[in-house]
């Protein structure tokens, strides 16, 4: 007995899959993804990435004195550097950034001549990565189903 199997349609189907992929879309939902853990991250105070310092009793009067109550969560005074976070899709990459001039300060710990504790705006977390794959995976199972194979 002999089976002879022809992949010439497979491999032609597999090829114009690949040559035709566009990974925009993903990309888009996944910088949707990491805009909305960076919004979640600043309503638990940092909790997503270990947390956020203790505002020191100065930085308490200050506060107060300038009309932003306590009840006003840590690194919200105006909404200004949450609201700053924009998201940029390329081919290949999504690129998060904020457009706050200080949000490497709260990121990397201080600048030159300050002291301000590091408090982590964005990050990695497993949870984003395994629901970045998934929406990677239902993509590429789309993409197979449409091409046939």
């Amino acid at each position: 007995m002999k089976i002879t199997v022809n992949s010439n349609n497979a491999v032609n189907k597999t090829r114009r899959l690949i040559n035709g992929l566009d990974f925009r879309k993903p990309l888009d939902e996944g910088a949707d993804l990491k805009l909305k853990e960076i919004q979640m991250n600043f309503d638990q105070q940092g909790r997503l990435y270990g947390g956020w310092e203790k505002l020191k009793d100065s930085t308490k009067r200050q506060r107060a004195r300038l009309g932003y109550g306590p009840s006003r969560p840590i690194l919200v005074r105006t909404g200004r550097l949450l609201k700053s976070f924009r998201k940029q899709v390329h081919k290949g990459y999504f690129v998060i950034k904020s457009t706050a001039g200080y949000a490497k300060y709260h990121q990397q710990n201080g600048r030159k001549g300050k002291v301000i504790p590091e408090r982590k705006l964005a990050g990695d977390t497993d949870r984003f990565n395994m629901a970045f794959k998934q929406i990677i995976v239902n993509f590429m199972n789309r993409q197979i189903r449409e091409v046939g194979l």
